[in-house]
């Protein structure tokens, strides 16, 4: 198997979602860099301003030390924001959208373990943080972090629990953390909310296939089954599937012993992957399976 190559590939080349949560984390809390600052007042007899009271002052400084480190391109020095951000602003309402940034820029940086240290930091502050739940679903499940953990079950407990939480969000009151934005279409706010859906059964799908890897007497068929079910989901709940969806979803029903199925689930996963570094890896999973289907058909030697 190349686990942790054709997972890498969605790690790097998939953050649809991404740009979407941190949008909707960032609603409502960056505002202009005054944001929560009263406007000065006006003395009635020589209408002269007063000056900002220390309160204010600091929370004026606080928002803007905040945009400045939203609008900063530059993701190393945006990560070290992130730090100074925190140690000079250790009790600010924002400092859970601080981390959040972060584990973006981990994310980004392939940096997994990194980039899960921020996001449990931010649902600490704030157990609802709709971006960190979803950067935590799809991140715990992946090999390259599996391996390394010495209780793999308690972390794909906590992936499973996090995706399910955001997938209830969508389901039931997507509103409240994943709003309509001002310039969405109809049409292009349902296909975002589908993409991200469709990420979701994804991650659901990777803990149950880890799980079923976790079988004492060989592979779990029932976490095998719960696996396909969720990949299922995933390639066919969005018009733009995540390549590596496919990928897993013909790894999984190969297991099973759906040859045909596996065949065309790593066709389309080719096809999807056209001039990346997974389009080999389902290619070479094709002929394998091709072959091993004319071996099997092919009459007893005399």
């Amino acid at each position: 198997m190349h686990q942790d190559e054709s997972y890498r590939t969605s790690w790097l080349s998939r953050a649809s979602w991404l740009t979407a949560a941190l949008a909707l984390s960032l609603t409502g809390v960056l505002a202009s860099p005054l944001a929560g600052v009263s406007a000065p007042q006006k003395n009635s007899k020589n209408t002269q301003k007063q000056a900002l009271t220390p309160e204010q002052q600091a929370a004026a400084a606080e928002a803007a030390d905040y945009g400045a480190l939203v609008n900063d391109f530059d993701l190393d020095h945006q990560l070290q924001s992130v730090d100074a951000f925190a140690k000079k602003y250790p009790n600010s309402q924002r400092l859970t959208y601080v981390y959040f940034i972060g584990a973006n820029i981990e994310r980004q940086k392939n940096n997994p373990q990194a980039a899960i240290d921020y996001a449990e930091k931010s649902l600490k502050l704030k157990p609802d943080n709709f971006g960190s739940m979803v950067l935590l679903a799809q991140t715990l499940p992946q090999p390259q972090v599996l391996k390394d953990q010495p209780d793999k079950g308690k972390v794909l407990t906590e992936a499973e629990t996090d995706a399910n939480q955001v997938l209830q969000i969508l389901a039931t009151s997507p509103n409240a953390q994943f709003p309509k934005q001002p310039n969405d279409t109809d049409d292009a706010f349902a296909k975002r909310k589908s993409m991200l859906t469709a990420d979701l059964h994804f991650a659901l799908g990777m803990v149950h296939l880890q799980r079923a890897q976790e079988g004492l007497q060989g592979l779990d068929k029932e976490e095998l089954a719960k696996a396909e079910q969720e990949f299922q989901a995933s390639v066919t709940g969005t018009d733009q599937p995540d390549p590596t969806a496919y990928y897993r979803y013909g790894e999984t029903l190969n297991w099973e012993g759906k040859i045909d199925q596996a065949i065309a689930a790593f066709s389309k996963c080719s096809e999807l992957s056209q001039g990346t570094a997974m389009q080999p890896l389902a290619d070479k999973e094709v002929q394998q399976l091709k072959a091993k289907k004319a071996a099997s058909q092919a009459p007893p030697k005399q």
